[in-house]
């Protein structure tokens, strides 16, 4: 999984402030209800954080500091000013402290101004939330691929360890064998994978958006070769090493449109040393097709209503929790085992393996919901 993540930035839509069906100024709107209150950021590039520090102060009410705009100012330092203030807002939502935490995080890398208002637009709509919740409205996160609090309290707090031993079986059967094996682990989540990948000998790198996430699986780690970082993985190539194998585990590819999911695939690649390992664990696409559908489950107490349903090539899944007052929507491209074939071989990788149930003797089919692909590069 990636946090954070995971919105594509570049696809804002065009520039207005909606308000009851009708485009307005900001001070047309001043008296408006935060929780009813739509932003979309302006389009010339000083504007856009200029517009977005406006609306934020306004909704968060809060000091943040306007001279950090003049020209030649960079808009990182001013986004990390304002992001700094929404970290300190006291937000109710620890969501919105997260997302607020990995921006800062990256405040000293290079970013488009698209970039900047993505993030603070995703701020100040958790922060509109979070206002509704205090009149006793449901909190939704209206971002595909946030992952709420609940999310992970139901699904990563409790990991079955048989299933987790077989899905290691299985990875210790495509990597490559030699002590020392050099693996990077993306989206690691709390280093289910990489720690026992670790204990058998691999040298392990985990990756996760959530710097939250990170720092758990840095307590849960005991063991020298395996380290764990907050890193994006749309900036693998940023990465200052080479590796053996790469793992992308539990779903954790598709989130973006399908040309920032082909660049992730090629970053992959290039991290790949030659006759180097990838492992992709993914849902096929042509189980989905008949299986547009409502269920309720219950986990660890919890009723938990799933909608999920194929919109073109992509994956719609929405988590209601009830009792609850978070959900999550999720929205992935999937892929059938020939089109991730033909993708592969764009970036030098050849599919040695499609199975399904971490089992090598299993052909993936359309009977799973999941399959997992082994290339090696070229």
């Amino acid at each position: 999984m990636d946090v954070v993540a995971s919105t594509v930035r570049s696809s804002l839509p065009a520039p207005c402030f909606d308000h009851g069906g009708s485009s307005r100024t900001l001070d047309e709107v001043n008296g408006a209800e935060a929780g009813h209150t739509r932003q979309v950021i302006s389009r010339e590039p000083q504007q856009r954080v200029a517009h977005a520090s406006a609306n934020i102060t306004f909704m968060l009410a809060v000091p943040i500091r306007h001279d950090t705009f003049p020209s030649g100012v960079s808009t990182d330092s001013a986004s990390a000013s304002l992001i700094t203030s929404l970290s300190r807002s006291g937000s109710r939502s620890s969501w919105a402290r997260r997302r607020a935490s990995v921006a800062l995080s990256e405040a000293g890398a290079p970013q488009t101004t698209t970039r900047v208002a993505g993030v603070l637009m995703e701020c100040l709509c958790v922060r509109c939330i979070d206002r509704g919740m205090q009149k006793g409205h449901v909190v939704e996160h209206s971002t595909p691929n946030a992952y709420s609090d609940t999310w992970f309290d139901l699904f990563l707090a409790d990991q079955d360890a048989d299933q987790t031993a077989r899905e290691i079986a299985f990875l210790t059967t495509i990597l490559p064998s030699r002590v020392g094996a050099r693996v990077l682990d993306v989206c690691c989540g709390y280093g289910r994978h990489a720690m026992p990948l670790a204990g058998k000998g691999y040298t392990v790198l985990g990756i996760d958006r959530h710097p939250e996430v990170i720092r758990r699986a840095q307590r849960r780690c005991d063991l020298p070769n395996a380290t764990f970082t907050a890193h994006d993985m749309t900036r693998l190539d940023e990465l200052p090493e080479d590796f053996d194998a790469v793992i992308c585990m539990w779903q954790s590819f598709g989130y973006f449109d399908a040309s920032t999911n082909r660049r992730v695939l090629a970053s992959m690649a290039n991290r790949l040393r030659s006759g180097g390992r990838l492992v992709l664990d993914i849902y096929n696409r042509d189980f989905f097709v008949d299986r547009q559908e409502v269920r309720t489950t219950t986990i660890h107490d919890t009723k938990v209503t799933t909608r999920q349903r194929l919109d073109g090539g992509r994956l719609i899944v929405e988590l209601d929790y009830q009792g609850r007052s978070e959900r999550d929507v999720f929205d992935w491209q999937v892929f059938t085992v020939d089109a991730m074939r033909e993708l592969a071989g764009h970036v030098e990788l050849i599919l040695r393996v499609a199975c399904s149930g971490f089992d090598a003797s299993v052909a993936a089919s359309d009977g799973t919901p999941r399959m997992q692909l082994a290339f090696a590069k070229r």
